[in-house]
């Protein structure tokens, strides 16, 4: 009767056993299915639409990766010492997607072209060889001659003269040297040639030498004869091979300090609503006309050879300052209607105690300036539309303090930096060679628009 106890004793604690030890490994599997299978394959996400029902659930977005590189791809730049090979991804060159990786979201791209390091979305460096700049100019510099008629003044990147290196700028690429000197126009790397004043050609052309054509006027301000040829573009336009814009809003390194600041104030400090210096009184965009129909319904004070305020070029300084605690609005009003033409009217007063109202033919978003930041005389009927707005405004200190805050966080780089990207592309062997005749180029940068905003002068709204 003993044995048969134990037995069954034996025989039932097996069975516990066994059965425990099943059970811990279902419960191992599923720990494995979740924790370890789902890092690298995500479970279709459930979207939830939000309707006078409450809560559904919603198969509407099928698809869990985004797997080919669309217009909207962003690029990756991997930086990479020249000694090294280019195979970390299991990548080929240049724009080659993630494809290959299958990953959940895989709408990129991915370089180790340096030359696209402004245009990356990101930009990975290795630990061991942290090679982020070619600073000092070595024997093999690249030589940038800047192609200026003699009666010109040579200084436009803040450098020195004959064999200058770029150090100063602090490029990511900065191993180019800069000259005036155009003795060295056979031997030099790059000729950037001023759109408004190219001078006489070179007498002899070598074909390894990049002939770049750089303007930062409209095209109401800018000719070309035939007889040239380049092989970049250098302007404030997106689609340039060099983007060179007159300014480029970045963070603020103090921005946490800035978002901090009594904006409340500031905004109840002011007492003029208005001001606009100008002193081009005649200028394509017709914008002198445009404020003497606004004057008809606010206080606006025109400072300069266009007005009966006086404050000084040669004091920015103390004009900025009067600005800041003065007027609430700066008319960032542009002299010509262009694609992209949007020049320092606008990019001076963005860090300033002071909301801009622009006017131009450009699209701000597109160069990465957003609506919170200015007040478009676009999105208004009228001047007379216009002035109700910046009056209500006025009238409201909390939500003009929001405005100031909402970009009181950037600062605006010089637009210098495009010089960087010329040191880059001169270093890297896959930029592809161009040929653009004057006949191109005229075609490209088009021509000024008539402004679309003048119907009040014809008895419209």
């Amino acid at each position: 009767m003993t044995i048969n106890v134990k037995i069954v004793l034996q025989s039932g604690l097996i069975t516990i056993i066994v059965s425990s030890l099943l059970f811990g490994m279902l419960l191992l599997t599923e720990i494995y299915k979740t924790v370890i299978v789902s890092r690298f394959i995500l479970p279709q996400p459930i979207y939830r639409n939000h309707d006078k029902n409450g809560f559904q659930e919603s198969p509407t977005f099928p698809e869990t990766r985004i797997s080919e590189p669309s217009e909207d791809a962003k690029l990756i730049l991997y930086w990479i010492p020249s000694s090294s090979g280019f195979n970390y991804l299991g990548l080929k060159k240049y724009h080659t997607s993630f494809e290959g990786l299958k990953c959940p979201v895989g709408n990129c791209k991915v370089t180790e072209d340096k030359s696209a390091a402004y245009d990356a979305d990101a930009i990975i460096f290795m630990g061991p060889a942290l090679e982020t700049r070619i600073s000092d100019a070595s024997e093999d510099a690249k030589l940038i001659l800047y192609w200026i008629p003699s009666s010109s003044g040579f200084n436009y990147l803040g450098l020195k003269r004959y064999h200058t290196s770029f150090e100063d700028l602090k490029c990511p690429v900065g191993n180019c040297k800069v000259t005036e000197d155009k003795s060295a126009a056979y031997d030099a790397d790059a000729i950037i040639f001023m759109g408004r004043a190219l001078g006489k050609k070179p007498e002899k052309r070598n074909p390894k030498t990049r002939w770049i054509w750089t303007n930062h006027e409209s095209p109401c301000h800018s000719k070309l004869s035939s007889e040239w040829t380049f092989n970049w573009t250098m302007t404030y336009r997106k689609d340039s091979d060099i983007y060179s814009p007159y300014g480029f809003p970045i963070l603020d390194k103090k921005h946490d300090e800035a978002k901090k600041r009594d904006f409340l104030s500031v905004a109840k400090s002011k007492t003029k609503l208005a001001a606009w210096a100008v002193s081009n009184c005649n200028a394509p965009s017709q914008r002198m006309e445009y404020v003497k129909e606004l004057q008809k319904y606010m206080s606006v004070d025109i400072y300069g050879r266009c007005g009966p305020f006086k404050c000084g070029r040669d004091r920015e300084a103390k004009c900025n300052d009067m600005l800041n605690k003065t007027y609430k609005f700066y008319l960032s009003f542009e002299n010509s209607f262009a694609t992209d033409y949007v020049t320092e009217k606008l990019y001076k007063i963005l860090p300033l105690d002071v909301i801009p109202v622009t006017r131009s033919g450009a699209n701000y978003s597109r160069l990465g300036i957003p609506p919170s930041w200015h007040i478009d005389t676009h999105d208004f009927k009228s001047p007379k539309e216009l002035a109700y707005r910046l009056k209500e405004l006025d009238k409201d200190d909390v939500e003009y303090a929001k405005l100031l805050q909402s970009k009181a966080d950037i600062e605006v780089s010089s637009w210098i930096r495009g010089y960087c990207d010329i040191c880059a592309k001169l270093h890297s062997p896959t930029e592809p060679v161009k040929s653009y005749s004057a006949q191109d180029i005229r075609s490209w940068y088009g021509t000024c628009k008539p402004p679309d905003d003048m119907q009040f002068m014809t008895g419209g709204v």
